[in-house]
């Protein structure tokens, strides 16, 4: 740019001098010298021409200095962009490899009534009964702490507390039904339970899994038949 603004400059005073020779040549028999006020307007009318040259050039100069400014913060956004791409990556592979792997077993079994319970209408041992869930939990994955387990519906029970969960730890835990709970909730023959596992994984992030336990029976007094699945991923709890 400059380079480009000396030659223009150059030229434009070699057109000048070549006017002035040419005008001082024709009309040599007429020149005198200017006053004070002319020679003013001279000089302002030789150097305006410059100064407009000088106003336009540093103008694209700075035009060119703001297009190249916005390409290096464009260019510095797309770093940023790659680099929180690349973290977000990061950090679901270190959440995935911090997630438990989880065997999820669960059996039931009836417990006889207590025939040291007395009716008193009748006189009579009581016939109820108690029905337990037996709930096997192994992990494969990596250790989670802060484990608790809780029935969440039909009815809600907390089934174990900041446990600790991994290879060496697994947990077998029960939960208690009595008739009268079981009657309450059953829906056609049938008990669903949701059963939730919450977690706390080596980054400190806490997650809960949810399961479908579903009981079936002709007659309260023989064994229920189970079900169960897991019906979620892990869900990340806020």
């Amino acid at each position: 740019m400059l380079k480009k603004s000396k030659m223009y400059i150059a030229i434009y005073m070699l057109a000048v001098l070549i006017y002035t020779a040419v005008f001082c040549l024709t009309n040599f028999k007429h020149l005198t010298l200017l006053d004070s006020s002319g020679l003013g307007d001279f000089l302002s009318g030789l150097f305006a021409p410059i100064a407009f040259l000088y106003l336009f050039l540093g103008y694209k100069q700075q035009e060119k200095a703001l297009n190249q400014t916005n390409q290096d913060i464009l260019e510095q956004l797309k770093i940023q962009e790659k680099m929180l791409e690349l973290q977000l990556k990061d950090q679901k592979a270190k959440e995935h490899a911090a997630q438990p792997i989880i065997d999820f077993i669960v059996s039931a079994v009836d417990l006889p009534y207590d025939k040291e319970v007395i009716n008193l209408g009748t006189g009579k041992p009581k016939e109820s009964f108690k029905r337990r869930f037996d709930i096997n939990i192994n992990n494969s994955g990596e250790k989670v702490s802060q484990v608790n387990i809780i029935c969440e519906s039909p009815l809600y029970k907390r089934i174990a507390f900041n446990r600790v969960l991994s290879e060496s730890y697994p947990l077998k835990v029960f939960l208690y039904l009595d008739e009268t709970e079981i009657i309450d909730h059953m829906v056609e023959n049938g008990l669903d339970l949701k059963i939730i596992i919450e977690y706390r994984t080596s980054i400190g992030l806490r997650y809960k899994l949810n399961y479908e336990v579903t009981t079936t029976q002709s007659e309260l007094s023989t064994p229920p038949a189970i079900m169960y699945s897991a019906i979620s991923n892990p869900i990340l709890i806020e």
